[in-house]
């Protein structure tokens, strides 16, 4: 619709314009011989045409008004302000015209002021169209203001000219020569009303043919004009007295003027409307696409990061396994060196430890891990591990631990956060040691715990490698979770540990969590370090921050929820004294799938004095509970071949046997446990890898010895 008064006038229009005058013509020279006869009253002609002229005018001046909207074109606000005027006269001229809805007609109307309001009509209505085409294109075209404004003055102006000119042919007839006697026509002299209402049209379609451009809206509006024409010359010319043929052909013509540009402004707003089906179908192809594109790229960087975890799990197992297995080799081949037997042995056994790391890490990045959350004070365990820390960093780097009075508590799994806290001072170390000194830092030396900055970090002093451990509290509102990933307002307490080390580019800062990805060189990480500190703090509830520049250091800050109970004093450390033999009369039903492992675990409990029965599976162990055969522990693994895990063995167990000790252990989530299985109670869990002594004070627990 916007383009019809910019785009030119394509071949096709102007022949289906052509055809159009042709036809109006020839229907026009058809009828002329026959057009003054009378064909008498019609009732109900006048107010059905002009209802008809009505709601196309208004139609068309509505389209025209929203496309002066967008153009800000004042020769399409006065073709707009035409039709209105027209629309607004011929509802006027309805109202006066006798006996089309009072015998003399409404609004004191007399025999002389419909066909005066015919001729105001006729005038006025080309000088619009007139102005239109003076008007477009030309430097003045271009509104400066507001266009709601000035379309609603437009309005207004129209409404009190029709009003001006009703008023005058009502109140003031008397002014007015006589048009009209009876139902036969007086029309002045030549020299009077009739050839200006012929001149008017003709001016503008001379002034629109001569355009060098012609829009498609200048070629509508000349056969808007073509029509406007016939219909004058019909009704004002050849006919002499109402309701003759003239009279009703005459309004026929400008029936069809006002169809014109409305059915063009139809036609071309069919067509952007089915371009803009036509570019949502494109545009929904091509999200459906783009989702394609970018399921297989997710599937792609899934398939890479798979191949990357399994990759460096092979590697580092590889390397643990051979010291295992290279040790074992050694302590068969020479049994009866108990030198190098115990060295072996021991060095068999770090490298199991080491492997127990590693899964923990594994896991905790998974979230997979076995947690014992509580409530818990993080300063206090900040300042518990400092000393530790420092040891671990080393003399060369100076490590400043500030902490916030009044911090909140937090719930966690103790062990994992002090994991991951060791895991982001060795990273901060291992920058700094890539670099030497650290990069000078502006500002002067304070004592040791001084307050922190309105950013949230302490002032920065000058030295070498520096790490700095800060605990606050942080109320993070909409705005500060914005750049968060699924975090949501509310209470935190954050801990940052920052350095003054080399930084990292954009490109490493993006992989940082990603498992095994490190940039140490090899055999100086797993690459898991920032993956299980990722695991914690997202397992905990919270969320995690890093930021860097190269040169500049890094910065890493942990957003724990704050908790609503209160921490609990922690007691005294108690490790109880466990007899290598824990007392022979207790009977412990061992489940377990794995032979190496059944065998391994039946050989330590039976050292300890226990009296153990074996069931490959939870059908087997079942079979064994409903035999009378006394059993005082069912220890169970958690992931059991045959249908049923042990969580639903030992809720099965509960019910042959309610008093029943039932003992699992896992690698996997303990919380899956009791959400997914309905855990009974009192039931115990040992996490694997377990040593000897660790089974040994558990069930020495259970058993209440």
């Amino acid at each position: 619709m916007a383009s019809l008064s910019l785009v030119s006038a394509s071949p096709r229009e102007r022949l289906y314009a052509l055809l159009v005058i042709i036809a109006s013509v020839g229907c026009f020279l058809a009828i002329l011989p026959f057009a003054r006869q009378s064909m008498g009253r019609v009732d109900g002609f006048v107010p059905a045409y002009e209802a008809a002229l009505c709601v196309n005018d208004l139609i068309t001046s509505a389209l025209l008004f929203c496309q002066f909207a967008r153009l800000r074109s004042r020769a399409l606000l006065a073709l707009a302000a035409g039709y209105l005027f027209d629309a607004q006269i011929a509802f006027a001229h309805a109202l006066t015209f006798p006996g089309a809805f009072s015998p003399g007609g409404l609004l004191g109307a007399g025999p002389q002021s419909a066909p005066w309001l015919y001729v105001a009509w006729h005038v006025l209505f080309p000088l619009f169209v007139l102005t239109y085409a003076l008007v477009h294109g030309t430097p003045a075209d271009v509104l400066r203001g507001t266009p709601g404004r000035a379309a609603a003055q437009t309005v207004a102006a129209v409404t009190v000219l029709v009003g001006a000119i009703t008023a005058l042919v009502t109140a003031g007839q008397g002014l007015l020569p006589m048009a009209l006697q009876g139902d036969v026509y007086l029309w002045p002299d030549p020299g009077g009303m009739r050839p200006g209402i012929i001149i008017a049209p003709v001016t503008v379609l001379l002034v629109l043919g001569c355009r060098r451009r012609l829009a498609a809206l200048d070629l509508w509006l000349m056969m808007v004009m073509a029509a406007w024409l016939l219909d004058v010359i019909m009704s004002v010319t050849v006919s002499e007295h109402r309701f003759d043929l003239a009279f009703y052909v005459g309004r026929g013509y400008g029936l069809l003027a006002t169809c014109f540009v409305l059915i063009v402004l139809l036609v071309e707003l069919n067509r952007l409307y089915n371009d803009l089906a036509v570019a949502l179908q494109e545009a929904e192809a091509r999200n459906i696409e783009l989702v394609r594109s970018r399921e297989e790229f997710a599937r792609m960087q899934r398939s890479e990061a798979l191949g990357q975890l399994v990759g460096g799990l092979a590697h580092d197992f590889n390397n643990l396994l051979t010291v295992m297995t290279g040790s074992l080799d050694m302590i068969q081949r020479e049994p009866g060196n108990a030198m190098r037997v115990a060295r072996m042995s021991w060095t068999a056994l770090e490298a199991a430890h080491r492997g127990e790391r590693l899964t923990r890490q594994l896991l905790s990045f998974a979230r997979r891990q076995v947690l014992r959350p509580r409530a818990v004070d993080p300063g206090r365990l900040v300042i518990r591990l400092e000393t530790f820390l420092q040891r671990a960093v080393g003399e060369h780097i100076r490590l400043d631990c500030l902490i916030a009075p009044g911090l909140w508590p937090v719930r966690l799994d103790v062990g994992e956060f002090e994991a991951a806290l060791l895991n982001l001072v060795l990273n901060a170390r291992d920058a700094l040691d890539q670099t030497g000194a650290g990069p000078r830092e502006p500002g002067a030396s304070e004592p040791a715990g001084t307050a922190v900055t309105a950013g949230g970090m302490p002032p920065t002093r000058t030295g070498a490698g520096r790490v700095t451990i800060l605990a606050r509290n942080a109320v993070l509102g909409e705005a500060d979770v914005a750049a968060m990933a699924d975090a949501h307002p509310g209470d935190y307490v954050a801990l940052t540990v920052r350095d003054t080390g080399q930084g990292m580019t954009p490109a490493v800062l993006a992989r940082v969590f990603e498992p095994f990805f490190t940039t140490k060189e090899t055999g100086r990480g797993s690459g898991l370090g920032l993956s299980q500190v990722y695991g914690f703090v997202t397992a905990a509830g919270g969320h995690v921050t890093i930021a860097s520049t190269p040169g500049s250091g890094t910065t890493v800050t942990l957003y724990l929820p704050r908790a609503s109970e209160q921490p609990q004093a922690e007691p005294p450390l108690v490790v109880p004294a466990v007899p290598d033999q824990a007392g022979g009369s207790a009977t412990i039903l061992l489940v377990e799938d794995d032979a190496a492992l059944r065998e391994v675990t039946v050989e330590g409990m039976e050292t300890l004095g226990y009296t153990v029965k074996v069931a490959r599976d939870a059908r087997g162990a079942l079979e064994m509970l409903r035999a009378a055969d006394p059993i005082d522990v069912m220890f169970s693994d958690v992931v059991l071949s045959g249908g049923m895990n042990g969580a639903e063995l030992a809720a099965q167990a509960r019910k042959l046997r309610p008093e029943l000790r039932v003992l699992l252990t896992t690698g996997y989530a303990e919380t899956a446990l009791w959400g997914e299985h309905g855990m009974p109670p009192r039931t115990e869990v040992l996490s694997k890898p377990y040593r000897r002594d660790q089974l040994a004070a558990i069930l020495h627990r259970m058993l209440g010895r």
